[in-house]
Parts: C-alpha cells; sequence; structure tokens
C-alpha cells in the first residue's frame, strides 16, 4: 500500500492563513538573524524584517497565483 503525498490530503489552513504565517516567520527569521546574530540596532533589524516580510508576502501571494 503506498502512502498518499503530502500535497493530495486536505488543505489545513486556508490561502490567506498560509500566506500570514509564511510572512510572520519570515520577517521574524531576518529580525532573529539581524539583531542576535549580526548583532545589528534595533532600527536596521526591523527594517531587515520588514524587508523579508515583503518577499515573503510577494512569494506567497506569486505561488497562490500559480496554484501551488
Amino acid at each position: 500500500m503506498t502512502e498518499p503525498s503530502l500535497s493530495s490530503g486536505p488543505k489545513i489552513m486556508p490561502a490567506p492563513a498560509r500566506g500570514a504565517m509564511h510572512i510572520v516567520v519570515a520577517a521574524a527569521t531576518f529580525f532573529c538573524f539581524q539583531h542576535f546574530i549580526l548583532v545589528a540596532s534595533l532600527q536596521t533589524s526591523l527594517i531587515w524584517a520588514l524587508a523579508g516580510g515583503l518577499g515573503a508576502a510577494y512569494l506567497a501571494w506569486s505561488q497562490h497565483r500559480r496554484g501551488h
């Protein structure tokens, strides 16, 4: 018996929630990397978090639009 692929199952979260989670995780990752690893200032870390979140938003939107 073969296992079903992950993409064939039911959608657990609606698309807007998946997009929002994608944005939050990317922004948090960028912030933590800048602030704690590179020891950047709070302002610089927040700017990079915003840029990372915007990039993630665009990526999530473009993937949603393509149907993935």
